[in-house]
């Protein structure tokens, strides 16, 4: 008996009062195309985004290729690709680093090939090295097409797929979409034109007020409606298997359909044959390379962290009397304020660029280990602020006349950011979702850093002025990274979901 590429029992969904989807029931066969009709706010998009894993159902049940929506999240990542009002791209990155990018997420092998492939289908290959930022919405459009398509998904959810492109870009996507189900795979999309439904959909769903008030027969997916298009002249080309290129056409052999969908052609599997993830260092590792290049570009976050720390040390410096007297209890002080109000606007930087569109959906979409995702945070964060203190702390040494290498400050410094980062990291995460998350974020941080400041405050003050009755502060520091590690690491997945 074959298994439903898609299978929905009493689904529901309810926002704190308010019910979304009031009990959905559907099943989807390989191979269909299944079209939602219905006006705005309607559920059509909640839907979407449930079986996209980025929300969970309130009750029911829905099953992936007979996995479990919520259960099997992680593997029902690997068979889906979605394409939303939202690009779910790097505006700063180019289109090649994006695919690059979401490839190493997915586990695709030979990413680059792929990617490069796919930019060509949907016409972008020029534009391969230009930053999405600077793409039409039309552009940005077929690259999200590419994303989506990128690991070979064997269920696509489409959320109005041909919003915001133009004739050639339409007859491009329903040319993709064509291929795609005649290759095997299988099509749940949203539009709000009947006729387009009839035309694209084995079935047609009408859904009202959250339920489902009409089942229609569309006509079976032949590929028809894509030749009539096609005679306005436009031709797509499909790079062949051996790099020349081929005027499109559908797969002629049993073996050929069905090679894109084969899970085997294109991410790793363990020994016994189930999807098997990247490791999380190196899903960490790739967060934080696309992190890094997206801050050198739009250098946001340095430039303003640095600037508040200098402006901090100078007022400080100008403010107090630094006699020899004084100096060990005013310098830590001021360089440890320095730091964490420039931490502080650093951190609210790097979660809010991921919250732009969407809390973390670009990353919640990929079959990503959820501890990788703030590990590549916190790592980020830690890199972010120790670039600020290699430029504050010989600014600091000058203007306090203290030395730069005294004892065991770099420990210090080292040990104290990580504290820092450890904790910002977690809340912003919480804070970023909000709109008063300038506000929050010092609200839920500060009561929790009070240890660590202390600590780091008076470790740096020994070291200017040594008391032979100060508790091991530097240990002190490192146990509290400790405790907070792991107590990040054990909450963080339940903090970012929803």
């Amino acid at each position: 008996m074959t298994v439903p590429v898609l299978q929905i029992t009493g689904l529901k969904k309810n926002y704190g009062l308010k019910p979304v989807l009031r009990g959905i029931d559907l099943v989807l066969q390989p191979g269909e195309c299944m079209v939602l009709l219905g006006a705005n706010g309607t559920g059509k998009t909640t839907l979407l985004r449930m079986l996209a894993g980025l929300s969970k159902p309130s009750a029911g049940r829905a099953c992936i290729n007979g996995l479990d929506v919520v259960r099997d999240a992680q593997q029902v990542r690997h068979l889906v690709g979605f394409v939303a009002h939202q690009p779910y791209l790097y505006e700063e990155l180019t289109a090649l680093e994006n695919l690059l990018f979401f490839g190493r997420m997915y586990g695709v092998e030979h990413v680059q090939e792929r990617a490069c492939e796919l930019l060509q289908r949907v016409g972008l290959e020029r534009r391969m090295r230009e930053r999405v930022a600077t793409l039409s919405r039309g552009q940005v459009q077929r690259l999200a097409w590419a994303r989506a398509l990128l690991h070979r998904p064997l269920l696509l959810l489409l959320d109005e797929p041909d919003s915001g492109l133009d004739q050639e870009g339409q007859v491009l996507i329903d040319s993709l979409l064509s291929e795609h189900i005649e290759q095997g795979g299988s099509v749940l999309l949203t539009t709000h034109q009947h006729e387009r439904a009839l035309r694209s959909g084995n079935q047609v769903v009408m859904i009202e007020n959250g339920r489902i008030v009409q089942v229609d027969k569309g006509e079976p997916w032949n590929g028809h409606h894509i030749s009539a298009q096609r005679s306005v002249g436009a031709q797509f080309i499909v790079p062949s298997v051996a790099g020349t290129d081929t005027v499109n056409r559908a797969p002629t052999s049993k073996k050929e359909r069905m090679r894109p969908f084969s899970l085997r052609s294109n991410r790793r599997k363990d020994q016994r044959g189930t999807m098997n993830c990247a490791p999380i260092d190196v899903e960490a590792l790739a967060i934080l390379w696309k992190d890094v290049r997206y801050e050198l570009r739009s250098k946001q976050t340095w430039i303003g962290m640095g600037m508040f720390a200098l402006l901090v040390l100078v007022i400080f410096n100008f403010a107090f009397d630094l006699r020899v007297d004084n100096k060990a209890a005013v310098a830590p002080g001021a360089l440890w304020v320095a730091f964490i109000f420039a931490s502080l606007l650093g951190l609210g930087r790097t979660l809010a660029a991921e919250r732009e569109q969407g809390p973390l959906d670009r990353l919640l979409l990929c079959p990503v280990d959820r501890k990788a995702i703030y590990l590549a945070k916190l790592l980020g964060n830690v890199l972010f602020i120790g670039v600020v203190e290699i430029v504050a702390l010989p600014i600091f040494a000058a203007l306090f006349d203290v030395p730069l290498f005294v004892g065991a400050l770099l420990p210090i410094v080292l040990f104290g950011t990580l504290g820092i980062a450890t904790i910002g990291t977690l809340f912003s995460t919480m804070a970023a979702a909000t709109r008063a998350r300038e506000l929050l974020l010092p609200v839920l941080v500060f009561p929790l850093l009070v240890p660590v400041v202390i600590a780091a405050v008076r470790a740096t003050s020994n070291l200017l002025a040594p008391s032979v009755n100060e508790p091991p502060w530097l240990g002190l520091i490192i146990a509290f990274d400790v405790i907070f590690l792991s107590v990040s690491l054990l909450t963080f997945e339940y903090i970012v979901e929803e």
